[in-house]
């Protein structure tokens, strides 16, 4: 069984281990540490000499604004995608003209007259009523 190492006062990035901590993580002792924003945050001794925390989460981590860049890139629209907006902007205003918006408002009346109604009886069963 290996011993417990001693890390209060060390730095680790950001981070002063100021003391330990009751909580444990697979096993190994967690240390409660002070980042250079103010924070407070309890991590295990082993993430800290690993280096996979270094500070509470204030500081982007290194090459955060290389995979920032290139997740710019990959959302740039494509000629499809351009081709797509187009063509509904068409339709968009083929629909806007008078003549459509009266068929669709009439087509949608008679939807409405058509339509029936569910009606429960006292059994739980139920029937489509005409309205």
């Amino acid at each position: 069984m290996s011993s417990k190492i001693n890390e209060k006062g060390n730095r680790y990035g950001k981070l002063v281990v100021v003391k330990e901590s009751s909580a444990r993580s697979d096993n190994h002792v967690c240390w409660r540490c002070r980042c250079d924003c103010g924070k407070f945050i309890v991590a295990s001794g082993r993430a800290l000499r690993e280096g996979t925390t270094t500070s509470c989460g204030c500081r982007p981590q290194p090459g955060y604004a290389a995979k920032k860049a290139t997740k710019k890139t990959a959302k740039q629209p494509s000629v499809r995608k351009k081709a797509a907006k187009k063509a509904a902007k068409a339709t968009q205003k083929i629909a806007k003209q008078p003549s459509v918006r009266k068929k669709a408002a009439t087509a949608t009346k008679k939807k409405a007259v058509s339509a029936k109604k569910r009606v429960y009886r006292r059994d739980g069963t139920w029937y489509m009523k005409p309205r």
